[in-house]
């Protein structure tokens, strides 16, 4: 009764110890090809002894240890890193196509480039031909203070009928007078030749105003 209660024990013991070691191994963070060779060590040793103790049992353990070193064998070879046939090919038909997309990415980009520097171009163009445009429709059309400038202003009578009173009625001369806003006291005490001549008079008329100036400003300081 002894012996087979001792043997027992032994045996748990020896089935307990893998359980008891994987748990070690993964507090320490053991890679599990290490954890393999240990395992497998362990597993050997227990086989032997369950083989002095009790045959039987360690025939079960034994088939167990089969099956569980091809479970371990393949935890070993996948965290290796070293993939399948399967993967290899799947992984390079991966890498290709990232090739061929990535290739055509920068295709599409370099195209959208050349696209932009195109619309830049035709924006820079546009804009000078409207610029340009602008210019030349501003020397056909008048400026606000152009259009000011050019409406009839009234002229002063009294200057109206001192002109007319030596014959100058004409139209032009008149609302030149009256565009630079020159008043009969203006004119008669205060206007030189030049002013006349920048008046762009017909020489005739111009005599004639200035002569009257003149003759104005003697009877005046007599």
């Amino acid at each position: 009764y002894h012996d087979e209660r001792l043997k027992h024990e032994i045996e748990q013991a020896m089935f307990l110890l893998p359980n008891v070691l994987t748990a070690a191994h993964k507090r320490h963070g053991t890679s599990p090809h290490r954890m393999f060779a240990v395992d497998n060590t362990v597993r050997i040793a227990i086989n032997l002894a369950l083989h002095i103790v009790s045959p039987d049992t360690a025939h079960i353990l034994r088939r167990e240890d089969s099956m569980s070193h091809d479970f371990m064998h393949r935890v070993s070879f996948i965290d290796s890193g070293t993939p399948s046939t399967d993967s290899t090919g799947k992984i390079t038909e991966l890498r290709r196509q990232l090739k061929v997309l990535t290739e055509e990415n920068t295709s599409l980009l370099e195209k959208l480039v050349t696209a932009k520097e195109e619309i830049g171009s035709l924006l820079h163009q546009s804009l000078k031909d409207h610029t340009a445009h602008l210019q030349i429709l501003k020397c056909f059309i008048p400026s606000s203070q152009d259009a000011i400038d050019n409406e009839p202003k009234p002229i002063d009578p009294n200057l109206s009928k001192w002109l007319g009173s030596f014959g100058i009625n004409q139209e032009d001369i008149i609302s030149q007078f009256a565009k630079q806003e020159l008043t009969l006291d203006d004119v008669v005490n205060r206007i030189s030749l030049e002013d006349l001549k920048d008046l762009r008079f017909r020489i005739g008329p111009r005599c004639r105003i200035w002569s009257k100036i003149k003759e104005y400003r003697q009877y005046k300081h007599q």
